[in-house]
C-alpha cells in the first residue's frame, strides 16, 4: 500500500466533513428579532417596527421615523436523543461481513446557546433616505457527541460561527412604495471532528482502537439582500426580499491523529477547501390591520435549497476530488401571527410557523436531527419611554422525527476501503427565549 493513496482518502473524507459540518438547513438562525420571535416570524417582511428589518426587509427603514438601536440576546435550548436502528460496518478484519457499531446513544448532543444581534438606523434625508447598519448571527451551530457513541464514524463535534455585517440603505420612491438594498460581508468559522475506525479490529472496530480526524477553517464573503415594500393603503402593508446565497470557499487545516497499526502511515497534517452555496432565499409578508389595537399578519418564504445537490472537495495534496450526493430540494415556510394594542405601551401577540427540512432521509448526517418543524411563538413589547423601549419573546419548536440511513465509504480508493451504514431515529425539540432593548433618539 502506497502512503499517498491513503492518506489522500483519509484526508479527502476529512475535508468532506467540513461541507457537510456547514451545510445543514437546520444551521440558519432566523431568531433576528425579538418581536419577530413572539409573532413567530409572521408577516416579518412587511412590519418594519424595528431597525431588524434590515435582516428581513431592507426596505423596512423607511418607516422608522427616527434614529434607533435595536441590542438583542437569545438563548437557544434544543434537545435531541438517537435510537440505533441497525449501524453496522464492514472493514477487512470483519471477512466482509456487516458488524453493528459498538457505542452508546450519544444523549443529548446539544447544549445551551446563546447569540445575538445589534442593528441600528437613522434617517438621513427627511422622507426620502435612511441609511442603517446590521449585525447578526445568520448561521451557527454547537453539536458534540461523546467519543464513544454508535454514529461516530459519521461525526463527533461541529461547530460553526458566522458573523455578518450589512450595511444598508433605504428609499421612499413614493408616497407608496420603499426600496431598499443591504450588502452581507459574512465571515465563516468552522471546526469539525469524527472519529475513524481500525480496521483490523477482529469483529469490528471498538471505540478505544479509533482515530481521529479534526477540521478548522476559515472564509469572508459576500452577498446582498433587495427589498421592496409596498402600502396601497392605510391598513394594509405587503413587503418582498430577496437575499442572495452567500458562496463560502472554505480553507482551513486537516489534522488525522491516533490511527494505528498500517493505518499509522495517514496520520499527517494537510489542507483542504470546500465550496460552501448556501441557498437564496425569498421572503413575503403581508400585514392588515383590523382596528386601531389588532392587526394580522402573514408570512411565505421559498428556499432554494436544491442547488445543494452535490459536495465537491479538492484536497490541496493533488488527489481527485471527492463528491457526495445532498439531494437537498427546495422548501418553503409559512407563518401567521396577531398582534393586540391592550394599552398605549403595551403590544402582545403570538403567531405559528412550519418551516420545512430540505434533507432527506438517505443523505441526512447526525451533525443535526433535522426534521420538519412547527415553531410556536408569544411575546410583549413595553414603551417604557417615548425614547426606550424593552421586548421579550418566547417560542417552542415542535420537530419531526427524523431517519437516518446514511451509508458512506471510509478511507475510499484505498485498499482498505470500509463500508459505515449508520441506521438511527432522532427526536427532537427546542425552546428559545429572547429580550431585546430599542433606544430611540
Amino acid at each position: 500500500m502506497k502512503r499517498r493513496g491513503l492518506a489522500a482518502g483519509v484526508a479527502a473524507l476529512a475535508v468532506l466533513l467540513v461541507a457537510h459540518g456547514v451545510q445543514g438547513a437546520a444551521f440558519f438562525i432566523q431568531e433576528q428579532s425579538i418581536a419577530g420571535m413572539g409573532r413567530a416570524y409572521a408577516g416579518e417582511s412587511a412590519v418594519a417596527d424595528t431597525a431588524a428589518t434590515i435582516f428581513f426587509n431592507p426596505a423596512g427603514l423607511t418607516y422608522l421615523d427616527r434614529p434607533q438601536v435595536l441590542l438583542q440576546g437569545f438563548l437557544l435550548v434544543p434537545v435531541a436523543s438517537f435510537d440505533n436502528t441497525g449501524t453496522v460496518i464492514r472493514t477487512p478484519a470483519t471477512n466482509g461481513v456487516f458488524r453493528p457499531v459498538q457505542g452508546g446513544d450519544g444523549g443529548n448532543p446539544y447544549g445551551p446557546a446563546v447569540t445575538g444581534s445589534i442593528f441600528g438606523s437613522m434617517p438621513v434625508l427627511r422622507d426620502r433616505l435612511w441609511v442603517g447598519l446590521g449585525v447578526t448571527s445568520p448561521y451557527g451551530l454547537l453539536v458534540s457527541y461523546p467519543a464513544s457513541w454508535f454514529g461516530r464514524y459519521d461525526s463527533v463535534k461541529s461547530r460553526l460561527l458566522t458573523f455578518n455585517f450589512a450595511p444598508t440603505a433605504a428609499v421612499r420612491a413614493t408616497d407608496w412604495l420603499s426600496l431598499g438594498v443591504s450588502l452581507n460581508i459574512e465571515y465563516a468559522r468552522a471546526l469539525l471532528r469524527n472519529a475513524f475506525p481500525n480496521i483490523a479490529t477482529p469483529g469490528g472496530p471498538k471505540p478505544q482502537g479509533d482515530g481521529r480526524g479534526t477540521v478548522f477553517g476559515t472564509n469572508t464573503a459576500v452577498g446582498f439582500t433587495l427589498g421592496a415594500l409596498l402600502q396601497p393603503f392605510d391598513r394594509a402593508r405587503f413587503g418582498v426580499a430577496w437575499r442572495w446565497g452567500i458562496t463560502h470557499d472554505l480553507e482551513g487545516t486537516i489534522d488525522v491523529t491516533g490511527l494505528k497499526g498500517i493505518l499509522r502511515v495517514a496520520n499527517e497534517h494537510t489542507t483542504g477547501s470546500a465550496e460552501l452555496d448556501l441557498p437564496q432565499t425569498v421572503m413575503i409578508g403581508g400585514l392588515y390591520e383590523l382596528s386601531d389595537r389588532v392587526r394580522l399578519l402573514g408570512q411565505v418564504n421559498w428556499y432554494g435549497w436544491s442547488s445543494f445537490q452535490e459536495i465537491r472537495v479538492v484536497p490541496d495534496n493533488g488527489s481527485p476530488p471527492l463528491v457526495d450526493p445532498q439531494n437537498f430540494h427546495d422548501t418553503f415556510g409559512l407563518a401567521g401571527g396577531v398582534e393586540w394594542q391592550i394599552t398605549d405601551t403595551v403590544r402582545l401577540r403570538t403567531g405559528l410557523q412550519y418551516d420545512e427540512t430540505p434533507t432527506r432521509d438517505r443523505f441526512r448526517n447526525s451533525r443535526i436531527p433535522d426534521g420538519n418543524r412547527y415553531l410556536l411563538g408569544a411575546g410583549l413589547s413595553w414603551n417604557v419611554t417615548e425614547d426606550f423601549e424593552a421586548t421579550v419573546g418566547y417560542m417552542h419548536a415542535f420537530v419531526s422525527d427524523a431517519t437516518f440511513q446514511r451509508n458512506r465509504t471510509i478511507y475510499p480508493g484505498t485498499p482498505v476501503a470500509s463500508s459505515y451504514h449508520f441506521n438511527a431515529d432522532a427526536q427532537a425539540k427546542v425552546n428559545i427565549l429572547g429580550a431585546g432593548l430599542t433606544f430611540r433618539f
